[in-house]
């Protein structure tokens, strides 16, 4: 439920108001629309994890050039 409202009931007409939005044009564009929702996810899931990465490895570096000063 998204702020009180289902699929069938809501002020958008929206069927899939509660479905993960998925960029096809984006799938298309990068070669990946013939890939399963379980592999997508996957993938998305990788790429969270890397820029988790990138930010905590800026973060501790910013944090030992501050100790240094």
């Amino acid at each position: 439920m998204w702020q009180g409202y289902t699929n069938a009931d809501n002020p958008f007409g929206d069927e899939h108001l509660l479905d993960t939005f998925v960029w096809q044009k984006k799938l298309e564009k990068e070669g990946q629309s013939d890939l399963a929702q379980a592999e997508l996810e996957k993938i998305q899931k990788s790429k969270m994890v890397e820029s988790k990465v990138v930010q905590c490895t800026s973060l501790y570096s910013l944090t030992l050039r501050c100790l240094k000063l």
